[in-house]
Formats: C-alpha cells, sequence, structure tokens
C-alpha cells in the first residue's frame, strides 16, 4: 500500500541525471548496505562500498547517554538506560548459550552479515575513520560519486552532502514528516496509528530526515509479529525498493522529489516507550483477531 508524499511548501522538483559512479556509506559493513550494493551488482554502474570504522559516539555508551540528556532531557537518557538494562539482562541467558545477538532478524535477508563482500573483486571496499572529515572527505570527493546512498551511515556534514553530482539519498524507516527521526516503528504504535507504520526514501539535506521524498509507503502488517520482526519486514521492503529507485537513476529516469513540511524529529524511545508500544500492538492484535478494527 503506497501513499506519496504531497508537497507542502513549493512544488516538487526532478532527480536525475547520468550516474555511472555510486558510492554506499555505511558503519562497520552494515549488513544493509552489503544487501543494497549486491542488489546494484548487474546494474552497470560502478559502486563503491565506504565503511566507517566506528560512530563519533556509541550507541549505549555514556558519551550517548549525556548526549542524549543534553539534547532531550534526563528522563529521555534515563528511560534509554532503562532499556540498556532490560535488553543487556535479556540477552545474558542467548550470549551463555553461545548465540548470536541478531539471531532473531538475521532471518530477514537485507540484515543478514554479509562480511566476505569486502573481499570480492566487482565491488571496492574502503574503510575510513570520520567521512565527515579530511582526509576521508578528500577521498570521498575524488571519487566523483554521481550518487551517494546511505546505508546505516552517519548523519553527514553539508561538504560531504554536496558532494554528490545527482543526489544523496537516504531511506528512513518510517513515514515522514510526523516519524522523522529516531524508533520510527516504536512511536505510531504508542500514538495508536497503526496505518503509519511504513518507510520513507528522500534526498538528504543537512537536518535529519527531513529532505524531499522521493517514495514513502505504508506496510500491510501483521499484529502478531513482534516490533523487532515489524521492523526488519519494514527495512526488507525500504531497502528493495532504494535499489530499484538507484536502479531507475542508472537507466537515465528522472523522479520527482516533494518537499516536506518542517517538524521536529522523534527521539530514541526507552523503555516507557517501548512497554507502551508493546501494549498497542498487542491491543491491535486482539482487535484484528475479534474482527472490530477498522478496514
Amino acid at each position: 500500500m503506497t501513499a506519496p508524499m504531497q508537497p507542502e511548501h513549493g512544488p516538487d522538483f526532478e532527480v536525475g541525471g547520468e550516474v555511472r559512479r555510486i558510492v554506499i556509506l555505511t558503519v562497520r559493513f552494515h549488513p544493509c548496505a552489503c544487501y543494497l550494493a549486491r542488489r546494484l551488482r548487474d546494474s552497470g554502474a560502478e559502486i563503491t562500498l565506504i565503511s566507517q570504522r566506528t560512530l563519533r559516539v556509541e550507541q549505549d555508551s555514556w558519551a550517548y547517554y549525556r548526549r542524549l540528556a543534553r539534547n532531550r532531557g534526563w528522563a529521555c537518557a534515563l528511560d534509554n538506560f532503562l532499556l540498556f538494562l532490560v535488553k543487556e539482562f535479556a540477552a545474558l541467558p542467548r550470549r551463555l548459550r553461545g548465540g548470536s545477538p541478531d539471531e532473531a532478524v538475521e532471518t530477514v535477508a537485507v540484515l543478514r552479515n554479509d562480511a566476505g563482500i569486502a573481499n570480492e573483486d566487482w565491488i571496492t571496499c574502503l574503510e575510513v575513520d570520520n567521512i565527515n572529515k579530511p582526509p576521508d572527505l578528500d577521498r570521498l570527493r575524488e571519487l566523483r560519486p554521481d550518487l551517494i546512498l546511505l546505508a546505516g551511515a552517519p548523519i553527514l556534514s553539508k561538504r560531504a552532502i554536496a558532494i554528490a553530482r545527482v543526489a544523496c539519498v537516504n531511506p528512513h524507516c518510517g513515514i515522514s514528516p510526523e516519524y522523522a527521526g529516531s524508533s520510527p516503528v516504536v512511536w505510531p504504535l504508542c500514538d495508536g496509528r497503526f496505518e503509519d507504520i511504513g518507510f520513507t526514501v528522500h534526498v538528504v539535506v543537512p537536518k535529519v530526515d527531513s529532505g524531499p521524498v522521493l517514495w514513502q509507503e505504508r506496510i500491510d502488517w501483521d499484529p502478531r509479529m513482534s516490533i523487532g520482526r515489524v521492523t526488519g519486514v519494514v527495512t526488507q521492503r525500504m531497502y528493495d525498493k532504494l535499489a530499484e529507485i538507484a536502479t531507475e537513476l542508472i537507466r537515465g529516469k528522472r523522479l520527482p522529489a516533494a518537499p516536506q513540511s518542517d517538524r521536529p524529529t522523534r527521539p530514541p524511545a526507552g523503555l516507557v516507550s517501548r512497554l507502551r508500544a508493546e501494549w498497542g500492538r498487542r491491543t491491535y492484535a486482539a482487535r484484528r483477531r475479534s474482527g472490530s478494527h477498522l478496514v
């Protein structure tokens, strides 16, 4: 089920031009980036995968919680820290028996680890320390990419975004602008907006998840699934669509992009928010079973 974004501020504009060189940006060779590269292998474009070794501030580090407290308040930081503790406790039995922490999501193709891609000769793979600063920014510039695709990538600076000759494109696992930012599957469940599970593919601008929309789609999902599984389903469809969009651009098609309205981004959902989302999902599933939901 698709729902194209309608422009709210000014007319659509078109994205397009000759695309011969593609750079996919990621962190730690994220599975989604490897999956996207493989989808584009036979597209005719020259593909370079650039992986940043670490994030400037790693999630669940003390620096992360300090930044969260500064930007979102101590209540949000504490709620997220409580979520971290619960997840660590829940993962302990699996770790003791030697299971993978990602075993629940690796059944989704886009999330399966693909470490071997760096050793294959059809793609150029580079590792960098900080894509937003020299010398790594200069390396990106030397590649002269026509199209930059983000896949689990760090937030880019204006200078990095501007290097893409045709466009820099990002997939966001939520319906923007209402659910721009973090935890875009959790917040609609908290709000009881069960129809707003989906994704957005947009042109990248300096403000997170706020660039003009190339494609937006709401997903028909089964509320009996866990939130993690729903996220995996949305992610799979999202990267398949990003590959389709990139292929269309490579073939010379020009695509309309609709501006978004300006709204605040959502913070990371902590323990309380996720419990509310889980309650909402279970309630919605019960309504679906009883046939009392609206179609």
